[in-house]
């Protein structure tokens, strides 16, 4: 018995210090160096970017994920596409609808179609979206008011960012 209590105090010890990794922090440690290889180039914030990727993705667990490596929940502007059954917002209510998402053939290249597509101004200089990108709070709030549709898009996001302490990849390495 006394071997057994030793035994489970040493493990104790060791293990004290040892952080165990989440499915979710595996995802978010998967993604991180892509976004802050690409985003700082277009003036985004890669905790935004990250949180947002957790938010439509589930962790990078959807079937939109995993099988077209669309984390952002991008809508399909040219082939391939796939069709889903998804929830959007119609007049602040929520609906089930089917729509035709985008697919990717790697996670850079969803990352650079999220800024190019949304976020990026195009060569006439004017934003897609007119966005304040001043801080990943302030950017993510333009986001909620102009681009997604739920209304609690912002909150959701936002929490992610705190909860996860993504901030810390929006710093230069």
């Amino acid at each position: 018995m006394k071997r057994y209590i030793v035994c489970l105090l040493l493990m104790a010890t060791l293990l004290s210090g040892v952080a165990f990794a989440s499915p979710q922090q595996d995802f978010i440690d998967s993604i991180a160096p892509a976004s802050q290889r690409i985003l700082p180039g277009y003036g985004l914030w890669p905790s935004v970017m990250i949180a947002q990727a957790c938010q439509e993705s589930g962790y990078g667990q959807s079937y939109l994920a995993t099988h077209g490596q669309n984390i952002f929940g991008r809508k399909c502007n040219h082939d391939p596409c796939m069709q889903i059954l998804t929830p959007e917002y119609r007049n602040g209510v929520r609906v089930m609808e089917v729509q035709s998402f985008q697919i990717y053939e790697s996670m850079d290249e969803a990352i650079h179609d999220y800024a190019q597509r949304f976020f990026h101004k195009w060569a006439s200089g004017q934003p897609v979206y007119n966005m304040d990108a001043s801080t990943p709070f302030t950017f993510i709030d333009s986001v909620a008011t102009t681009y997604a549709g739920d209304p609690i898009y912002a909150w959701k996001v936002k929490s992610l960012i705190y909860e996860y302490d993504l901030q810390k990849y929006d710093q230069k390495n």
